[in-house]
């Protein structure tokens, strides 16, 4: 069993029935395909290259047993099973494609409509008496998703599974992090995912600004900028489709790529692409990528955010906040 994988037992000790079943069906089997790294997998980079495989379906069931271990309520479970059922083939790339780099949210429209078309969620759903309305949304349940900075099953899930399979945080620190979590309201009075311990939840933030700088590191973004121009460098020349993105694995569609003799060679450069530098602005082959800020703020039961208690935190959060990403960067020869 991969590392990241015991999370899934310390989640919620079993994989709920209902989404052992759910797991059988095509659109659900297609993202166990879509690797949760957009595309950085691929690449040579030594942090990417030493990793475990992490998918938007083995995410999607984790995100799906937390919110189950903490409310029981199984619409809202299926809501977090289905909320990444839309990812694209390469994830968020494609929200580079659409513009959206700095909200990475394009990519969600399509959830209702696959969910409509795939005959084994609806039977289920028809079956269990849940409406289409009540899982197709999962950003209705704050449990489940909420506004940065706050913490959600969604954004610990994957937070977790990061810091470990990125190697900054031990499987059993993480599974610390986790135990000390329960259900409270927050400052505004609604419910959220809260930490217990101040001690806790400062050692769970720093791992998470640690995760945080991966995700808007110069080589992420300029990665994720080449693979979008990859992807619409093939998709003006008919070698793939939009729909192809949205309904295939990424293995078919790298193939797909790989029939085009130019988009071939295109993609075989960004599999080499190891390492970028900073760069004068107009230099030659160079991009400029603004970032999505992806960091946690999460609140300590009673007490309030981890921010407000612990200076060197919020120093460490706000450095990350307000970082400009606006400079040049690229390949590194």
């Amino acid at each position: 069993m991969k590392t990241i994988d015991i999370l899934l037992k310390t989640y919620d000790g079993h994989v709920h029935p209902l989404i052992n079943d759910l797991c059988r069906s095509n659109a659900l089997e297609r993202i166990d395909h879509i690797d949760m790294n957009c595309g950085m997998n691929y690449t040579s980079h030594p942090l990417f290259q030493k990793m475990s495989s992490y998918s938007r379906l083995r995410h999607s069931i984790g995100t799906a047993m937390i919110i189950y271990h903490f409310t029981h309520d199984e619409t809202m479970m299926l809501a977090g099973l289905f909320h990444d059922i839309a990812t694209p083939v390469f994830s968020h790339v494609i929200d580079f494609l659409n513009g959206d780099y700095e909200k990475q949210e394009s990519t969600e429209e399509k959830t209702t409509e696959i969910l409509l078309h795939d005959p084994w969620i609806m039977d289920v759903l028809e079956q269990k008496h849940i409406a289409l309305s009540a899982v197709d949304d999962y950003h209705i349940y704050p449990i489940a998703d909420n506004e940065t900075p706050k913490l959600s099953a969604d954004r610990l899930e994957y937070s977790l599974s990061n810091m470990v399979n990125y190697g900054f945080a031990r499987i059993d620190e993480a599974i610390e992090y986790y135990k000390d979590l329960v259900i409270s309201q927050n400052e505004e009075g609604t419910e959220e995912i809260v930490f217990q311990s101040e001690d806790i939840a400062a050692l769970f933030t720093r791992h998470v600004l640690q995760c945080s700088s991966v995700y808007s590191s110069d080589f992420d973004r300029y990665a994720m900028d080449v693979l979008a121009s990859i992807v619409k460098d093939a998709i003006a020349q008919h070698v793939i489709t939009v729909d192809d993105l949205y309904h295939d694995s990424e293995d078919a569609c790298i193939r797909k790529l790989c029939r085009d003799e130019t988009i071939r060679n295109e993609w075989l450069s960004f599999t080499k692409l190891k390492e970028v530098v900073p760069c004068p602005a107009g230099t030659a082959g160079s991009r400029i990528i603004p970032a999505k800020k992806r960091w946690i703020d999460p609140f300590v039961k009673g007490k309030g955010r981890i921010s407000m208690l612990n200076a060197e935190i919020k120093e460490q959060i706000d450095l990350y906040r307000n970082k400009d990403y606006t400079y040049a960067v690229i390949e590194e020869n």
